[in-house]
This record gives structure tokens, sequence and C-alpha cells, in this order.
């Protein structure tokens, strides 16, 4: 905690830590865009923020078009499409986990949280639980004692008050008391203290520490205001060439009386604001003003695709569903790796691993049940949906093929022994390995024989053949093709 002595607060070591950590995150943010020392300032000149705010970051995702699509996409198509990920195995542990996050919505706060690290530097997942919310939290016995969970971020909404102070405690640097506004609106607010034991903190990938990740947004802020540069100036820059001025050419022998020249005035008036559509004149003459309308489709593609290769979104997916529909084969399987590579680097180590070691520090699930879950690694215990989504044409095709490589199989008996065995067939053509319990494999009919002479031979079907090969060949007559 802080200190005050002689009107001056003393930080501890923590706080001090932590202080000095979010200043020198500012006088980066200020250094941003410098060269020569100080003397060129890049971002005064193209007119970006240099200190960028929660507030900077939402009123992006509010009010441009494309930040949506940047800040919803990836955490929609992880957490939902088609469905969210499955615990396997565990049964016990599974039950409890599913009745959590059913009753809970937690899959819903989950996508809340992790579209708001794109705009903070974390998130934190308050669980509504019995007793003083400054207080340490109840052990837990039931489903029944968890009430709510709700979703909070961002610098104006969650201030972290007091970190861990000592050395040797395994929080060290870790919060354990923070301050949250809870309300829909500045006007109906209520502000309270909460204990870390009734807190998830979420974070995206942090570069020093645990606590702080680095915004998502503020990667393409720059890119995002010279896209809104782009997009509204071509805007404006039409609506002025298209409504062109017009030019009053008084002939020089011609006097116009302050009445006329009022009269002349009016009319030009309600032609501008198409009020009339006619002028009459006597000694002037009109001429529009003609101007050229600059093509911002190359900047804006240039823009577009660093955009699209910063968030690793193909563009054609970014741009929305039209474009999307046109997405190839290839966009779509970058979208896919992207996906299942942010599933392993930072749904499962950030956001899955926190909640799983939340309930069970809270006794809802067994204490061994992180290390148990291996998560994010290649033997976790979540099962994740396919991230590569085929279109109806694409899933007919497939099981075209499946349909021709099941026939094939259930024949490869009849060539000798098989190269590979029923398990392994099924594995290739995306069955499970074993058949499940209380299905048999289907069986050959009784009549069916092996040509090769294995098991199953038809009567006389081996000496027909061996008679065949055997057989001279029948003499060819004339080729009468020719008229010969």
């Amino acid at each position: 905690m802080s200190e005050v002595k002689d009107n001056v607060t003393e930080l501890k070591p923590g706080l001090l830590a932590q202080a000095s950590a979010l200043l020198a995150r500012s006088l980066l943010a200020v250094r941003a865009g410098w060269q020569f020392g100080g003397q060129r300032k890049l971002y005064d000149v193209y007119g970006y923020p240099k200190q960028l705010t929660f507030q900077n970051m939402l009123a992006k995702y509010q009010r441009q078009d494309i930040t949506s699509r940047v800040v919803d996409m990836p955490p929609e198509e992880m957490w939902a499409n088609p469905y969210p990920p499955t615990l396997k195995e565990m049964r016990a542990v599974k039950e409890k986990w599913d009745d959590f996050a059913n009753k809970l919505l937690l899959w819903q706060r989950i996508i809340q949280a992790d579209k708001l690290l794109s705009f903070a530097p974390f998130a934190v997942m308050l669980m509504g639980m019995k007793g003083e919310s400054q207080t340490k939290a109840p052990r837990v016995s039931s489903l029944d004692d968890f009430l709510y969970l709700q979703v909070y971020g961002g610098e104006d909404t969650v201030e972290v008050k007091r970190y861990e102070d000592n050395t040797q405690s395994p929080r060290y640097g870790q919060p354990t008391l923070y301050q949250v506004k809870i309300g829909p609106n500045a006007s109906q607010t209520r502000t309270i203290e909460v204990h870390y034991s009734r807190v998830v903190h979420i974070v995206d990938r942090p570069l020093q520490g645990l606590m702080m990740g680095e915004p998502r947004l503020a990667q393409v802020y720059n890119t995002l205001e010279d896209l809104l540069k782009i997009t509204g100036g071509s805007a404006e820059l039409y609506w002025m060439t298209a409504n062109r001025g017009l030019q009053i050419d008084v002939d020089k022998d011609m006097q116009l009386n302050a009445t006329d020249a009022a009269a002349l005035e009016d009319e030009l008036q309600e032609y501008q604001h198409q009020l009339r559509r006619f002028i009459r004149t006597r000694g002037v003459k009109i001429e529009p003003l003609g101007s050229e309308v600059a093509d911002p489709s190359g900047v804006f593609a240039v823009l577009l695709a660093i955009l699209a290769g910063t968030t690793s979104i193909p563009q054609r997916i970014l741009t929305g569903a039209e474009a999307g529909q046109l997405a190839s084969e290839q966009d779509r399987a970058n979208w896919a790796q992207y996906i299942e590579r942010r599933r392993k680097v930072f749904g499962e180590p950030y956001i899955l691993q926190p909640v799983v070691k939340f309930l069970s520090d809270a006794g809802y699930l067994p204490g061994d049940t992180p290390e148990k879950m291996k998560l994010g690694t290649k033997d976790s215990m979540f099962e994740w949906p396919e991230a590569f989504h085929m279109s109806p044409l694409e899933d007919a095709r497939t099981l075209a093929e499946k349909a021709r490589a099941t026939v094939n199989f259930s024949r490869r008996a009849q060539f000798g022994d098989p190269v590979i065995s029923d398990e392994e067939a099924r594995e290739i053509i995306g069955l499970p390995r074993d058949v499940p319990s209380g299905d048999t494999m289907p069986k050959a009919p009784k009549g069916a024989q092996n040509p090769g002479g294995g098991p199953g031979s038809q009567p006389g079907q081996r000496e027909t053949e061996s008679a065949a090969s055997t057989a001279p060949a029948a003499r060819e007559g004339p080729d009468t093709r020719s008229g010969q």
C-alpha cells in the first residue's frame, strides 16, 4: 500500500514497480513517431494521438465500421463457431465444468472478456459469491454458491488498488484488491472494492510480468486512423466535386443595381439548396467550376493489406460477407491456422487455465485439475471443433469421397491379406478408431468369396478365371472399319 507522510505519498516496492512500469509505457508512447532526436514528430504531423486511452480505442469500435470486424471476429470465431470447446475424459470434472458453464453463461462471458482485451491491458471476470466483496471468498460446496459472473475492463472501470509486495509470496506482484465501477452509465455507477479471490484476471500474452498486456487495437490504431481519413475524405471530396460551385461572370457593360444583385443572390441560393432548378439572368454568364476527383482505391488497398497482415485476418474475410463469399480455400485455411494457433497460445493458457485454477482454488473442482488438464499443450483435455469450415458443396464432395473410400476399404479383404487393419481404415475415413460399445462391425454375406482364392472363394470362380487366363486368344477377323 501507499503511505502519506508530510503530504508526500510513499509507494511500497510493489506499487512503486507498477507505477514505474506505467510511467515507462507512457514515455514510450510519447516517443513513438519521433525522428532526428525529436526534431521531427511524425505523430503530430499525421494527427495521431500520442497516448492511447481506453476511451480512444472504444470510440473506434463504436464509430468506425471496420474496427468492429477486427475486434469481434477472432473471439467469436474461436469460442462460438460452430460451438465452444468441450472437456474430454475426466468424467466427474466434466460434469461439474459443464454445469458451471451452462449456469453462468461462461462462454458468452469469455467472448466478452476477449473483446475487452482489444481496448484494455487486462480484463476481470467478477464472480458473484457470498459475503462482502472486499473480503476473501468462502470455499465453494456446490454450484449454488456461485451467484453470477460479470466481466469488466478498462482503466475507467477497473483499477488495481493493492498489489502483493511480499517477495516470499507465490503471488508477489499480483493484485490483492481491485476497485470496480459497476453500472450501465456514469450516472448509475457504483464503485466497489473486490478481493482477488473473487476475480479471474485475464490478460493477453503479456510482454513483461503477468498482469498487463498491450491492448490489441493499439497496434493498428494508426492504420485505422488513416483508413478513416481515406474513406471519410473520399466521401467529402466526392460530395464537393459532385455538387460543383458556380462562377458568376457579370458582363463589363452590365450595371447591377442593389435590387437586381439581391434578387440574383436569392435565386443562386435557392438553386444551390435545390429549392429551384433555374436562374433568370441578364448580362450575367454562369459557368460550373470543374475539378478532378482523386482515386482512393490504391491507398485504401495498401492500408487494408497492412490491417489484414497485422491482425492475421485475410482481406477477403475481413471485408465482410459479400467479399467473404469469394474467399479462396487458401484464405480460409490461413484463417483456420490462425484460429488454431490462437487457441493454444492464448485461449487455453491465458483464459481457460485461470478460470480452471479459480474453480480449483475455490474448492469447486479437485485441487489437481489444472495439472491434469494440461492446457496449452498437445495433450490438452479440451477438444476444439474443426477450425476450417467447408461450404455445403465442399461437404457434399467430401462425403462422396468418403463413400468411395468406404466401399474400397470394405473390399480390401478380397485381395488376400489386407495391408491395413479395420481400425486404421476407420481412422482414414474419419470414423472413431474403435467401434462404439454395443455396436458390431458389419459382416460380409455368407456367399461372398475372395477372387484371389482366400477364405470364402465362390465355387468355380477361380477355375473360370484360370481357364480364361490360359485359353488361346480368339482369332481376330479383318478390320472392316477402314472399308478394307
